[in-house]
């Protein structure tokens, strides 16, 4: 299995997940066959360990570009550069019209804020200073945070930690998959101290928190088995210009419907 191949299912997963987020796919299932409630549960828990396979392959690429890379300046350029095209896209594609709200929400922002950080890595590893990374790097990952960018600072950091760990097979997968488990199990599910994590409500919060644990391991351990050949190189910026595109087209469909 090539990288190619790798990112072609991260595009089709990432796509499944976002057309769910604008139409509803259990709806539209629902109006065309009778389903029970049960059934429509079932379906929702595909739907979500479908979509939740694409961002660790994302992350994986991004570490794994930055390592091989010709020229790491202007790969986060380019990164950030779709990042800004994007955000118009994902805001109209994800919100009303008369509820747009700016910023850096969608999820290149977040790839490109992890090259960021391993292109800090990787100048002060090169000027032999090692550790003086660490603070600009926790900065980089407070602000993300709080700008409230998509996986937040656990999804930078997602990154960064397989960056760090490239040298190393096993702890790059473990790294990776750790921090996907972490962001479900405890960032995405904190809701307060009066209920710290959102999967402690209901049985049923519990088995979808399960299903995004499975679905984003599940990301990790395609990226453990391709070949770690690139494929053909056509159609490079495909993968780029499916973002925003994709997100533009669930626009004006939702708008349709």
């Amino acid at each position: 299995m090539t990288w190619n191949t790798v990112k072609l299912i991260a595009m089709v997963c990432m796509a499944i997940d976002h057309i769910d987020k604008t139409v509803s796919l259990t709806t539209v299932f629902g109006n065309i066959i009778e389903m029970s409630p049960a059934v429509e549960f079932a379906l929702s828990d595909i739907i979500t360990f479908v979509g939740r396979i694409s961002f660790p392959i994302y992350a994986y690429g991004i570490a794994q570009g930055c390592v091989y890379t010709r020229n790491l300046k202007r790969y986060i350029f380019r990164l950030l550069g779709f990042a800004l095209v994007s955000e118009i896209p994902y805001q109209l594609a994800f919100n009303d019209l008369s509820e747009l709200q700016f910023g850096l929400t969608n999820v290149l922002f977040t790839l490109s804020t992890g090259a960021l950080c391993c292109g800090i890595i990787a100048y002060f590893k090169q000027k032999g200073k090692n550790w003086i990374f660490i603070f600009p790097t926790i900065i980089i990952l407070l602000f993300s945070e709080i700008v409230g960018m998509n996986y937040g600072a656990i999804g930078v950091l997602s990154i960064v930690v397989t960056y760090c760990f490239y040298g190393n097979r096993k702890k790059r997968f473990l790294a990776l998959g750790t921090a996907m488990v972490f962001f479900y199990v405890f960032t995405a599910k904190f809701m307060g101290f009066s209920v710290p994590l959102q999967w402690m409500r209901s049985l049923r919060e519990f088995k979808v928190m399960i299903v995004q644990v499975l679905g984003a391991l599940t990301g990790v351990l395609i990226v453990t088995i391709y070949n770690e050949k690139q494929g053909k190189k056509q159609g490079k910026f495909l993968y780029y210009i499916f973002y925003p595109t994709h997100l533009l087209l669930l626009h004006f469909v939702a708008m349709d419907m």
